[in-house]
């Protein structure tokens, strides 16, 4: 998606009244949501599918409210102020409709979907997790 205003009805959890949110691609991997009518506000967004392969993207899809579309998702990354590591919501993505612009916040009731995922894995979890995927194969 190229920069666009997404338009979110029902709002988006800690951002008040606002509503209209224009999108920018940062790189290849980000993009930032930027309040219309409020710039000082701004979420950066992922896709969830870069912290976890196995993503219930159809179980989100499945609540997007509007008429049927192409549909894209993205969820919100928080940069701790101490310099910690990011995390990701991969409980609440965002469904957005790919024509209309329309897009939701969606709350996905699932205990393995962190609110605070970390956005990088670390260079040990992942060779565990290499690991793992080794042996089950």
């Amino acid at each position: 998606m190229n920069d666009a205003t997404i338009n979110f009805p029902e709002g988006i959890l800690g951002m008040g009244g606002n509503t209209a949110f224009v999108m920018y691609d940062l790189d290849d991997n980000h993009r930032a949501l930027v309040a219309r009518d409020e710039p000082t506000l701004s979420l950066l967004i992922v896709d969830p599918l870069r912290v976890d392969p196995n993503y219930p993207i159809a179980r989100a899809f499945a609540r997007y409210p509007y008429e049927p579309e192409e549909l894209a998702i993205a969820a919100v990354v928080t940069r701790p102020v101490d310099g910690s590591m990011p995390t990701v919501n991969l409980a609440a993505p965002m469904v957005i409709g790919v024509t209309s612009h329309r897009a939701v916040q969606v709350l996905l009731d699932d205990d393995k979907l962190p609110l605070r995922a970390p956005l990088y894995r670390t260079a040990a979890e992942a060779k565990a997790s290499n690991e793992a995927e080794a042996r089950a194969t």
